[in-house]
């Protein structure tokens, strides 16, 4: 479903819960990282993390078993986007999901860019204005024997065309009521799993100074594919604190 469609469809809802029966709901969304100790990628470079700051949302929740063009029935939407240390596992509460009780099964995401139909060009929601514009901000140094080099990364994950969402997803069937909270997670190890560390070492200098991950060459590639088609954030239901 189209981005405009979708806010479209859960106002409708809104103006017929009263015919229903269903109620409003505000879920409490929480956000975590993963706490990561050195971990071996690509060709036996074993990465540390320093930073890994995610740009997420906004998100949207639909009735249908794949959300997009066949989402006709919107449960929720987070039309802001938040900023995630993926270094930091503790859960903190960001703001809400509004919505309207019934089943979820899917779900639809960017990384902080949207690009509406009304708009001529993506745009930067707060939670990537807060990076500087980007969808995820990374620095870390990656080491195989002798060799090391310090990289830094700065990647766009941007819908292809207007009114495109960059994630779709399915998820398990929920009933959602009045009292459930959102638990969003992001692991940023399998992002870089593919990444080719020894491109960036023929570009590393002898002034040690961190390599950037160039836009359309492999590591920022593999980045991108990482986030939109191999580990995407991890959602689940929970009970909102009493």
């Amino acid at each position: 479903m189209l981005r405009f469609t979708l806010s479209a469809a859960l106002l409708l809802l809104v103006a017929c819960v009263a015919d229903t029966g269903a109620g409003f709901v505000e879920v409490p969304v929480r956000v975590s990282g993963t706490e990561l100790a050195p971990f071996e990628a690509r060709d036996g470079w074993v990465v540390t993390l320093e930073r890994a700051d995610v740009a997420v949302g906004p998100f949207y929740f639909c009735a249908a078993e794949m959300a997009g063009d066949l989402c006709e029935t919107a449960r929720g939407e987070m039309l802001e986007s938040v900023v995630i240390d993926g270094l930091d596992p503790s859960a903190r509460e960001v703001g809400a999901m509004l919505g309207i009780e019934g089943t979820v099964r899917s779900a639809m995401h960017d990384y902080g860019l949207s690009w509406e139909l009304t708009e001529t060009a993506p745009r930067a929601t707060e939670g990537a204005e807060a990076l500087g514009g980007h969808s995820l901000v990374l620095a870390g140094v990656a080491e195989r024997g002798e060799a090391q080099v310090r990289f830094e990364a700065a990647v766009d994950v941007v819908p292809n065309r207007a009114g495109v969402i960059t994630v779709r997803r399915s998820l398990d069937t929920h009933e959602l009521v009045e009292g459930d909270a959102l638990e969003v997670r992001v692991d940023p190890r399998p992002w870089l799993e593919d990444v080719r560390f020894d491109l960036l070492a023929e570009k590393a200098d002898e002034e040690g100074e961190p390599v950037a991950f160039e836009v359309d060459e492999q590591p920022w590639r593999a980045v991108v594919v990482g986030m939109t088609a191999g580990s995407r954030p991890e959602l689940r239901w929970a009970e909102a604190a009493r």
